[in-house]
Protein backbone atom coordinates (compact mmCIF):
# COMPACT_ATOMS: atom_id res chain seq x y z
CA UNK A 1 0.00 0.00 0.00
CA UNK A 2 2.94 2.29 0.97
CA UNK A 3 4.24 1.66 -2.54
CA UNK A 4 1.02 2.23 -4.37
CA UNK A 5 0.93 5.91 -2.29
CA UNK A 6 4.53 6.66 -2.99
CA UNK A 7 4.32 5.53 -6.65
CA UNK A 8 1.28 7.83 -7.24
CA UNK A 9 2.83 10.69 -5.54
CA UNK A 10 5.55 11.01 -7.74
CA UNK A 11 3.77 10.32 -10.84
CA UNK A 12 1.71 13.57 -10.04
CA UNK A 13 4.81 15.49 -8.92
CA UNK A 14 6.42 14.68 -12.16
CA UNK A 15 3.43 15.25 -14.57
CA UNK A 16 3.32 18.49 -12.38
CA UNK A 17 6.22 19.68 -12.74
CA UNK A 18 6.58 19.18 -16.59
CA UNK A 19 3.52 21.07 -16.90
CA UNK A 20 4.70 23.71 -14.61
CA UNK A 21 8.04 24.02 -16.47
CA UNK A 22 6.49 24.16 -20.01
CA UNK A 23 3.91 27.06 -18.93
CA UNK A 24 6.58 28.82 -17.45
CA UNK A 25 8.59 28.93 -19.86
CA UNK A 26 5.91 29.94 -22.30
CA UNK A 27 4.44 32.60 -19.90
CA UNK A 28 8.12 34.08 -19.59
CA UNK A 29 8.19 35.96 -22.53
CA UNK A 30 4.97 37.60 -21.59
CA UNK A 31 6.14 38.60 -17.99
CA UNK A 32 9.76 39.42 -19.21
CA UNK A 33 9.25 43.17 -18.45
CA UNK A 34 8.09 42.40 -14.83
CA UNK A 35 11.13 40.61 -14.01
CA UNK A 36 14.13 42.54 -13.06
CA UNK A 37 17.94 41.28 -12.94
CA UNK A 38 16.83 37.88 -13.59
CA UNK A 39 15.62 36.32 -17.16
CA UNK A 40 12.75 34.11 -17.45
CA UNK A 41 14.49 31.23 -18.57
CA UNK A 42 17.07 31.58 -15.57
CA UNK A 43 17.55 27.76 -14.42
CA UNK A 44 19.14 28.16 -11.04
CA UNK A 45 15.26 29.62 -10.77
CA UNK A 46 13.86 27.00 -12.20
CA UNK A 47 15.33 24.24 -10.52
CA UNK A 48 14.90 25.77 -7.38
CA UNK A 49 11.40 25.81 -8.07
CA UNK A 50 11.49 22.47 -8.93
CA UNK A 51 12.85 21.39 -5.81
CA UNK A 52 10.54 23.28 -3.44
CA UNK A 53 7.64 21.62 -5.44
CA UNK A 54 9.14 17.80 -5.26
CA UNK A 55 9.96 18.40 -1.53
CA UNK A 56 6.50 19.87 -0.64
CA UNK A 57 4.89 16.77 -2.45
CA UNK A 58 7.66 14.68 -0.17
CA UNK A 59 6.03 15.89 3.00
CA UNK A 60 2.60 15.59 1.94
CA UNK A 61 3.21 11.73 1.49
CA UNK A 62 4.86 11.14 4.32
CA UNK A 63 1.48 11.06 6.65
CA UNK A 64 -0.68 9.25 4.46
CA UNK A 65 1.73 6.40 3.73
CA UNK A 66 2.66 6.31 7.47
CA UNK A 67 -1.49 6.22 7.92
CA UNK A 68 -1.66 3.44 5.83
CA UNK A 69 1.64 1.51 7.24
CA UNK A 70 -0.54 1.75 10.61
CA UNK A 71 -3.57 0.96 9.47
CA UNK A 72 -5.16 -2.86 9.24
CA UNK A 73 -6.41 -3.83 5.82
CA UNK A 74 -9.52 -5.56 7.57
CA UNK A 75 -10.56 -2.73 9.83
CA UNK A 76 -10.58 -0.19 6.95
CA UNK A 77 -13.07 -3.02 4.84
CA UNK A 78 -15.25 -3.11 8.23
CA UNK A 79 -15.19 0.69 8.68
CA UNK A 80 -16.55 0.91 4.78
CA UNK A 81 -19.71 -1.16 4.80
Amino acid sequence: MTQLIASQTIVMTAAGILAGLGAALLAGHGIRALLYGISPQDPESLLAAVFLVAMTAALATVFPVLHATETEPADTLRLEN
